[in-house]
């Protein structure tokens, strides 16, 4: 799947989509960094809230551990060129 010019932070939303998963799916795969107890497992991909301190987080994910994610899952990702 071709992804977006880096660096990029994907919402959960925008994860979920690109794996055809529902929000409600895609929790099972998510390890919250700083939230979430232990090690992330081989299934969870990180996600790191970005909100200020008082205010509701918002989890994204790195593009580099999205990528590093979905190679151990098994899928082939590849970025396009900037045009």
């Amino acid at each position: 799947m071709g992804l977006p010019p880096k660096p990029f932070l994907y919402t959960l939303d925008q994860v979920a989509t690109l794996l055809a998963l529902s929000a409600k799916q895609m929790q099972q795969y998510v390890y919250y960094h700083g939230v979430t107890i232990g090690r992330p497992r081989r299934h969870e991909v990180v996600a790191r809230n970005i909100a200020p301190d008082g205010e509701p987080p918002e989890w994204r994910v790195h593009e580099d551990d999205l990528i590093h994610w979905m190679r151990r899952q098994g899928f082939y990702c590849y970025t396009r060129p900037v045009a």
